[in-house]
Parts: C-alpha cells; structure tokens; sequence
C-alpha cells in the first residue's frame, strides 16, 4: 500500500548515518506500520521525519499533523514519557484529536510507582488505548535521530 508522506520523505532515509530507537527489548507485532514520536540530536542538519523501514517512521513531535498521521496510518505510536521537546500527555491529546485509532505505547523510566503514572495519563486520555513499556535504564527510552552522512 502506497503512503501518502510529509514532504521530507522525497529525502534519501539511507543518507542518514543513525537513527536510533531505543527501546525496551519487546518485539512490536509484524505487519504494522508504527510511528516513533522524538527528538532530534538538534544539529543544524538533523531529519525531522525519516522513513526507517517499510513499517517504522520516524518523526519530531514539531511536524506531527493529522495530516501525516493518517498518511503514514501506524497502528502504534511509540514516544517516551517525557522528551525534551513535548511529553506523552501532550501527544496523547493530539492523537485524541486528530482521531488516531491505534495505540499510543509509551516508554517509561525506571520509577518507583509507575501506576501511578499510568492511571494519570489513562485519566487524562480514556478514549485513547494506552500500552507502557518499561525500561531498566534510570534515565528511560528515547527515540533520536542522528545527523546525515
């Protein structure tokens, strides 16, 4: 199926010399699209949208629109709980309203209570199915994209 993609898809995705997801060791379901939410290394030349494989997108959370979300169509939108430029809250809300369906699997630090975390943001966001994922490093998950070659 041909996706309709935010115009720096027309870039070369293999010029870019790391994008980086890193994730809890869980393997997502074959055969979905998933849309990783994050920051950039901030370097002048840093992508903002990165098409990884046929099924994983990368994408800074400054250039989501609905537009591109049901363009692209995941099933999962993969974002960790609090990034430096927006947090899981906030990107929730937007999938809320642009009418995403998938779910919204967020990526969580080590802490102490992470219920309580879950049951704030299942709060805030009940229409929106919620996953969590958990990792064993103290400063959490994060999904970067690296600078091109």
């Amino acid at each position: 199926m041909k996706r309709a993609l935010p115009a720096a898809s027309e870039q070369n995705p293999s010029k870019w010399k790391n994008v980086t997801l890193l994730v809890p060791s869980a393997t997502p379901p074959s055969n979905q699209v998933i849309l990783a939410i994050g920051d950039t290394d901030h370097s002048p030349k840093s992508p903002s949208f990165v098409q990884v494989t046929d099924e994983i997108y990368f994408m800074t959370f400054n250039i989501l629109s609905a537009k591109a979300l049901h363009g692209i169509g995941p099933r999962i939108v993969l974002a960790p709980l609090i990034s430096q430029t927006f947090d899981a809250l906030e990107l929730g809300a937007f999938l809320k309203k642009s009418r995403f369906d998938g779910t919204l699997q967020i990526m969580m630090p080590k802490m102490p209570n992470p219920k309580i975390v879950e049951r704030e943001l299942k709060a805030a966001i009940p229409d929106l199915a919620l996953a969590f994922s958990f990792s064993e490093n103290q400063c959490g998950p994060a999904i970067i994209a690296g600078s091109p070659l």
